[in-house]
């Protein structure tokens, strides 16, 4: 069985900072993209595992829209790349990528 979850990236001058909205807690960080990306799989799967580890339920997907704040709010954050990431039972993950640029 595969869980589907959403994995938002945020990049501003200095890198990006991630989050999983329906993994409290579940975030990463990267200098590049690539990185990022990376670096997200690998705290999927880490939290994923710790879950797992303690017999916590693993939480169910109910995040599918991302609130973007308008620029004029100074987040300072220029673009966004979301991600739709499958873990399967044994916290494998895959991707599927889609990008939202500020514009």
């Amino acid at each position: 069985m595969k869980q589907r979850y959403l994995a938002v990236y945020e990049h501003r001058k200095d890198g990006y900072s991630g989050f999983a909205p329906d993994l409290l807690g579940c975030i990463a960080i990267g200098k590049t993209l690539k990185e990022i990306q990376r670096n997200m799989r690998e705290a999927f799967e880490a939290h994923i595992a710790a879950l797992k580890a303690r017999s916590d339920e693993i939480p169910k997907t109910t995040m599918t829209i991302v609130h973007f704040p308008h620029p004029s709010e100074g987040h300072g954050i220029d673009h966004w790349v979301i991600e739709d990431l499958g873990i399967s039972a044994t916290a494998q993950v895959q991707t599927h990528r889609q990008e939202s640029a500020e514009r």
